[in-house]
């Protein structure tokens, strides 16, 4: 069993599939506005060991970023 904030997940897995469906759910650069979707992402950052280094005085919203580019064999 796998809790992120008050969510039991029955695995690691569902875990990531639950996170995942939020960032799939919406657009690029759109706000993380459902509840329960803002909750979840927001419990997140509790489980790095740098939290309270992370989120500093609070967090406002969650936007969804583009994908990070890796680095390709050209720019090498």
């Amino acid at each position: 069993m796998l809790w992120i904030g008050s969510r039991p997940y029955a695995s690691k897995k569902a875990a990531q599939e639950a996170v995942r469906d939020v960032l799939y759910g919406y657009s690029v650069g759109s706000i993380v506005d459902q509840e329960a979707d803002y909750l979840l992402v927001l419990d997140l950052p509790d489980l790095l060991e740098e939290a309270d280094a992370k989120i500093g005085v609070g967090v406002e919203s969650f936007a969804i970023a583009p994908p990070l580019k890796a680095p390709t064999q050209a720019s090498k």
